[in-house]
């Protein structure tokens, strides 16, 4: 569903106002056992470990999508509406890849220490695309957690990465462009990349 400019700026502007409400902050992380994550949902990926120091011959990378029967939430990742925060947002109007891409571009070299709360997150607001979700925006959060030893994210690694996720999903049947739910991925040393939402209203 694309949104013509006007109506993308209105919804800007009511995002904007809806930011004072509490519901609508994001808040902390949720476990894994609340985010719809199968151990049986993992598949391979084509991502070149050896970019990011990793060993393409001892480990493969997994891909979660999350869904199922946890997840009451999905998104339209055709039309990004705004970065949470912020009244004006230059990413308002473009796409999920575009949006990952803009992300990656951002933390490019910024550091991580091993179990910092300080991770490299952002929050973007998009249209909702699940029938019984409780609002017309759902927050997306965009995130890389170093859950592992420090390190410094690899801004072309973080893109390729994101982008895996989005395809992978789709291609292994859980999400739609259209209609997305969500996913990460977990490296050989512990780190998350993941798009999902962790306000508790988007899990069951």
């Amino acid at each position: 569903m694309k949104f013509s400019s006007p109506t993308l700026l209105t919804l800007t502007g009511l995002l904007s106002s809806a930011l004072a409400l509490p519901n609508l902050h994001p808040k902390s992380e949720v476990s894994t056992s609340h985010a719809g994550i199968d151990s049986d949902e993992r598949i391979s990926t084509t991502i070149n470990t050896t970019e990011h120091n990793l060993s393409a011959r001892d480990w493969v990378p997994e891909l979660f999508c999350f869904g199922g029967s946890y997840s009451t939430w999905a998104v339209d990742g055709n039309t990004a509406l705004a970065e949470v925060g912020k009244k004006q947002s230059s990413i308002m109007g473009k796409d999920l890849y575009e949006v990952v891409d803009r992300f990656c571009s951002e933390n490019n070299g910024k550091r991580l220490e091993k179990d910092d709360d300080v991770t490299a997150k952002k929050v973007y607001w998009f249209p909702n695309a699940m029938e019984n979700f409780d609002s017309a925006y759902v927050p997306v959060t965009i995130g890389v957690f170093a859950y592992g030893p420090a390190g410094v994210v690899d801004g072309k690694f973080c893109h390729d990465t994101m982008t895996e996720i989005i395809s992978g999903c789709i291609e292994q049947g859980r999400s739609r462009f259209d209609r997305f739910g969500g996913g990460g991925f977990r490296t050989k040393e512990g780190w998350k990349y993941r798009i999902y939402c962790e306000e508790e209203r988007c899990h069951a």
